[in-house]
């Protein structure tokens, strides 16, 4: 289902789109059908290999109102003419014509260059430059169509991801692109909502919230249920308080205007932050880049403030995972070093390592795979409060603030 800039008021909806950033997701979501998006691919890589260098914009945007395909896709596939790829791009349009028209490519020699016919060698260049283009095209078109059906969600599902991720469109193109890879292709977000796993009320604390995107979800899918807009099979989402504690300010800044008066966002040190009590507590991609010894202290303080049988979800990584682990920590490192922190320290554990953590904290941890789909070795603990750490001062504490 193509997704659209939404006008109406939702939850939580406080801060509406820029007019770029409506353009840029007009331009990026428009003809999102997979026959129309392996279309616009295969024009593109038919345009990138044709011969007019500086035209391939305006024709990229001509061919696009033609045929009704989304126009930024198809400039962006043309870009495969970029300055690396174009010399042996060219070169191999003028061998293919020059063979397709006389059964012989061009000796590559200075001779050949003096004793060149300009008509000769453009009408090689044009016939070999359709015929890679076709080629190419028909390739590109082919694999995109087949990642993108295999891809595509339940009409449900997809509208719902869709819908949270437009709520970042506030904070720019860029905060939308990243919300919608990260909800559509990261399992965590739709597993939780489709077991059921979170209590239908109370307080949900999501520590490291970054941008919000669970807790996105969570509130958007209350809209899409009351809306009878909801996956058949899905329980009903709960209705929670919302909480993420974020140490980075512009992570939380951006949950914050994504959110609005759906959650409650505090920038704060996970590490050193006042935890309020709370029926069900996320963990998602945190701890392991924290300290152990801060590790070990943050799920103890989780296990003193959580009420009794509450429930604690953990998605970290397996550092027994092999060559899925090197995958994960060659990723952290890599953007460790975009973001400038070229000293950041990781501390992994193995899933083995993880649950004896937990237990030590004072929860029961069982866990499953949560990397579907995915090249990294991730899995997802869900912990429940063990009820013998249970406090009556918490219980009644918690009584006076659901009142």
């Amino acid at each position: 289902m193509t997704p659209s800039a939404v006008d109406h008021e939702r939850p939580g909806e406080t801060t509406p789109p820029s007019t770029i950033a409506r353009l840029g997701f007009k331009l990026r979501t428009e003809a999102a059908s997979p026959a129309r998006q392996a279309a616009a691919i295969g024009v593109g890589f038919l345009i990138g290999c044709s011969p007019f260098l500086g035209l391939h914009l305006p024709l990229s945007l001509f061919a696009g109102w033609l045929f009704g395909l989304n126009r930024l896709k198809i400039y962006v596939a043309a870009n495969i003419s970029n300055p690396l790829v174009s010399p042996f791009l060219l070169f191999a349009e003028i061998q293919v014509g020059s063979w397709l028209k006389t059964g012989s490519f061009y000796p590559i020699s200075v001779e050949t260059l003096r004793e060149l016919d300009i008509w000769d060698f453009a009408g090689d260049l044009l016939l070999g430059s359709a015929t890679v283009g076709l080629g190419m095209g028909a390739l590109g078109a082919l694999v995109t169509y087949v990642f993108v059906s295999q891809s595509r969600l339940e009409p449900a599902v997809g509208l719902l991801l869709e819908k949270a991720a437009e709520r970042y469109l506030s904070s720019g193109l860029l905060a939308w692109e990243f919300a919608h890879s990260k909800l559509r292709y990261d399992p965590v977000y739709q597993e939780i909502l489709r077991e059921g796993m979170l209590p239908e009320t109370g307080t949900f604390l999501d520590l490291g919230c970054g941008r919000g995107l669970l807790l996105a979800a969570l509130t958007e899918a209350r809209s899409q249920y009351e809306a009878g807009e909801w996956p058949d099979g899905w329980p009903a989402p709960p209705r929670l308080r919302l909480v993420g504690i974020e140490t980075q300010s512009r992570a939380a800044k951006i949950a914050q205007t994504a959110l609005g008066e759906g959650a409650e966002i505090d920038n704060k040190d996970l590490t050193t932050a006042e935890l309020p009590v709370c029926h069900a507590t996320a963990l998602i991609d945190v701890l392991h880049y924290l300290r152990p010894d801060d590790q070990h202290a943050l799920l103890h303080r989780l296990a003193e403030t959580m009420l009794p049988r509450g429930v604690l979800f953990i998605r970290e990584v397996n550092a027994d995972g092999g060559r899925l682990f090197f995958f994960v920590r060659a990723s952290e490192r890599l953007r460790a070093l975009l973001r400038g922190h070229w000293r950041q320290k990781f501390s992994y554990r193995s899933t083995r390592d993880w649950a004896a953590l937990l237990e030590l904290a004072g929860f029961s941890a069982p866990w499953e795979n949560m990397g579907q789909g995915t090249p990294f070795a991730n899995v997802l603990l869900r912990a429940d409060r063990k009820p013998r750490m249970a406090s009556a001062a918490l219980m009644d504490k918690s009584g006076m603030e659901s009142r």
